[in-house]
């Protein structure tokens, strides 16, 4: 399979999670990504719970990547990376304004090395406003977004998303913005300079629900959506089916399904607006689902095309036959985590998908390989050779 992105080249200064996740969309699609770390590794590799001594997400988030380890800020390590810059045709840089001019890695220095360069920024607030220079990490952006305020516990207190929304949404548009400059680099001959925010980026996700009108200002308070077709229920076997049932039909087909068709008609939820109003359906609806076991009711339901899915666990998406059929997730052999399960290739192109063809680079695994290419002699640079992780 030909890849889209085969022979772009990108050079990634980056770590933990949003940046080096942007950059390995890119690998995945065929672009040769350099990821270029600190002798000592970059903190990524140690972050969270794995017996293998490395972090899990950092095996899902650099595969497919080449790795180098430089001292940036010794003149070897300066000569080398002024070479990368002038292979790559994008940089993707994550650290503060200061620090990379200090390097020589602010657009202006870059750009006159090499001009058609596509140069990104990973910035949490923003690259320019009052707060643009403020540390951010995943859960300060939950919170200022908006995200940790929309839900909340009975007591009030505020609740934020299980799963990390800036730093896996943000490498999308990382990669999308990327992809745009490229394309506009082809028609133009330029490089360009982007920023992609981890602020705004959790702001996009809100999209369908954040909005407020001029006739209509106020926003729905924290934890006011309570509709029981749009709702989880407990089945006899104590797992849980979640509804997403609006359309009168799928209504219907519903009722029909739980021994219920005399509500199908009933003057009380008989339209979409009633039945989002109504609470006793929290009754009807909960004492049907306990009277069978979940994976019955997923069978039944199914059958009868009513829009509902079993609640699954985390883990559960590892063995699901749709999952794995279309490649939402994966596997691969890695000589440090073993096999390792994780996220799939979302994107298919003419009926194929990428593979993962190499794992996580170990801590400096393609120095002499990557010395090579550029010129350089190892002996010369002095580099370390690559460690166990």
């Amino acid at each position: 399979m030909s890849l889209p992105l085969a022979g772009v080249k990108v050079l990634e200064i980056s770590q933990m999670l949003a940046g080096p996740g942007g950059a390995r969309y890119l690998a995945d699609y065929g672009a040769d990504v350099i990821k270029v770390e600190p002798p000592g590794g970059e903190p990524g590799r140690a972050s969270g719970n794995s017996s293998s001594g490395i972090s899990k997400s950092f095996l899902v988030v650099n595969r497919n990547k080449r790795g180098i380890s430089i001292d940036l800020k010794s003149k070897a390590g300066l000569q080398i990376c002024q070479k990368l810059v002038r292979w790559s045709d994008v940089l993707i840089i994550g650290m503060r304004p200061r620090a990379a001019g200090a390097l020589q890695l602010n657009y202006q220095a870059v750009a006159e090395v090499n001009p058609s360069l596509v140069y990104v920024t990973l910035s949490g607030w923003g690259s320019e406003g009052p707060d643009a220079g403020a540390k951010a990490y995943d859960l300060l952006i939950q919170a200022r977004s908006g995200i940790a305020g929309a839900r909340h516990t009975p007591d009030g207190t505020p609740m934020t998303c299980p799963v990390r929304v800036a730093d896996d949404v943000a490498p999308i548009m990382l990669a999308f913005a990327i992809s745009m400059a490229l394309f506009q680099r082809s028609t133009t001959g330029k490089g360009s300079q982007l920023d992609v925010s981890l602020l705004a980026s959790a702001v996009a996700v809100q999209t369908s629900s954040l909005v407020r009108l001029e006739k209509d200002p106020e926003l729905p308070a924290a934890g006011a959506v309570d509709i029981a077709v749009h709702s989880p229920f407990r089945c006899q076997d104590g797992g849980y089916m979640m509804l997403a049932v609006t359309r009168d039909q799928d209504w219907k087909s519903l009722c029909a399904c739980l021994g219920l068709s005399h509500l199908a008609d009933d003057p009380r939820y008989d339209t979409q607006l009633k039945r989002t109003r109504s609470r006793e359906l929290y009754k009807y609806l909960g004492d049907a689902f306990a009277t069978r076991p979940a994976k019955e009711w997923q069978v039944i339901l199914r059958a009868h095309d009513v829009p509902a899915e079993r609640v699954a666990s985390r883990e559960d998406i590892f063995s699901d036959p749709q999952a794995i059929h279309s490649r939402a997730v994966t596997a691969w052999d890695d000589p440090l985590g073993g096999k390792v399960e994780g996220a799939g290739f979302p994107i298919t192109i003419e009926g194929e998908q990428p593979q993962v063809k190499r794992p996580a680079p170990r801590l400096g695994e393609h120095n002499a390989e990557i010395l090579r290419e550029l010129g350089f002699s190892p002996a010369d640079m002095e580099l370390p050779e690559s460690g166990p992780n």
